[in-house]
C-alpha cells in the first residue's frame, strides 16, 4: 500500500509546484482609451471609429514582471468594457452591436471582442464585450496598437457619445527563463 501512495504523493507535489510556477509566470496588463460615436440622424448606421494609437509600454511592463517579449507564451484579451462617459446618464440602448478590432504595424487587423443584439430594456451605461480567443502576443510586443470599433446603431443619436474602453490582457510568460 505504501509503495502505491509514495508515487501518487510525488506526482501530486510535482503537479502542484508546476501550477505554482504557472501562477508566477502569469500577469494582467490593463489598457484604457477613449473614442466618440458621432451623432447619427438615421438609425441602422454602421460606423467605424478609430481610437488614438495606444502606447503599450510593453518592454517596461514585461521588465516589471521579470520577463521580456521573447519569453511570452500567450496573450489573451481577458475582458473589454465600454463605458459611456458623456453625456452623463446615457445608456447603450442606441447600440445594436459592436465589434472591436486590434492592429499594429506589420500585423493584420484581427477581431478581439464583440457584442450583438444589445437588450435595450436591461442595458446600462456600460457593457462587457465578449472576447475572442485570439493569441495577441505579437500585438503586445509592439510599441503601439490601434483599435477600431465597428458599431451599428438602432436608434437616432442626437449628440456625440464619448466612450471609454477598459481592456485587460492576460499574459502568460516565462519568467527569467522558467
Amino acid at each position: 500500500m505504501r509503495k502505491i501512495l509514495i508515487p501518487f504523493f510525488a506526482l501530486a507535489v510535482i503537479f502542484s509546484s508546476c501550477k505554482l510556477i504557472d501562477k508566477l509566470t502569469q500577469f494582467n496588463v490593463p489598457y484604457t482609451t477613449n473614442f466618440t460615436i458621432p451623432a447619427t440622424p438615421i438609425p441602422g448606421i454602421l460606423g467605424d471609429i478609430f481610437t488614438p494609437d495606444i502606447t503599450t509600454n510593453s518592454e517596461q511592463v514585461f521588465t516589471n514582471n521579470k520577463t521580456n517579449s521573447n519569453l511570452l507564451e500567450e496573450v489573451l484579451l481577458k475582458s473589454l468594457k465600454l463605458t459611456i462617459t458623456n453625456p452623463s446618464g446615457m445608456k447603450f440602448d442606441f447600440l445594436k452591436s459592436a465589434i472591436v478590432y486590434v492592429s499594429a504595424d506589420g500585423l493584420a487587423e484581427i477581431q478581439v471582442a464583440s457584442i450583438d443584439n444589445i437588450d435595450d430594456a436591461t442595458v446600462g451605461s456600460s457593457i462587457d464585450m465578449v472576447p475572442t480567443n485570439q493569441d495577441l502576443k505579437e500585438y503586445l510586443k509592439k510599441s503601439k496598437i490601434k483599435i477600431r470599433v465597428a458599431t451599428t446603431t438602432d436608434k437616432l443619436l442626437s449628440q456625440d457619445v464619448e466612450i471609454k474602453i477598459d481592456a485587460n490582457f492576460f499574459v502568460d510568460a516565462k519568467i527569467l527563463g522558467v
